[in-house]
């Protein structure tokens, strides 16, 4: 049973994550009310992808010697200490930028490794099934 709540667990965790893509949303409220540049706001969408990119290298070594819990909890500080700096930003580019781009992004990698990878441990005769279901909660 705990292996099946495994999928569960990392299916929510992919949707949490999987927000990122929901960015389109800030978009019209950060040019019409605060001012930002179309492309600034581009920028930050892309930060957080190259940082989700790059980070998830070091997630992956992090979570094969700590283990998935460690990794885990370290991506959801991350995360959540992003959306919280960008909350005082105001609208301004640079701690939006710190705070979405990079923190959160940071965040995105470090659950993103631990949502695919533990999932394919418990269930090693199903990974293309296992894979499928985690990432169907980041798309």
């Amino acid at each position: 049973m705990k292996r099946y709540l495994q999928i569960v667990a990392s299916f929510l965790t992919m949707l949490c994550i999987g927000g990122v893509y929901a960015w389109s949303i800030f978009v019209p409220p950060l040019i019409n009310e605060h001012s930002l540049l179309t492309a600034q706001t581009q920028l930050v969408f892309g930060f957080t992808i190259a940082v989700f990119a790059v980070v998830m290298i070091f997630a992956g070594l992090i979570e094969k010697k700590r283990g998935p819990r460690r990794t885990a909890l370290i991506g959801a500080v991350l995360y959540t200490a992003g959306y919280i700096v960008a909350s005082f930003s105001g609208g301004g580019f640079g701690l939006l930028l710190i705070g979405i781009g990079i923190l959160s992004g940071a965040g995105i990698a470090f659950g993103y490794v631990t949502s695919l990878a533990t999932p394919i441990k418990w269930f090693p005769g199903y990974k293309g099934l296992i894979t499928g279901i985690s990432i169907a909660g980041f798309g």
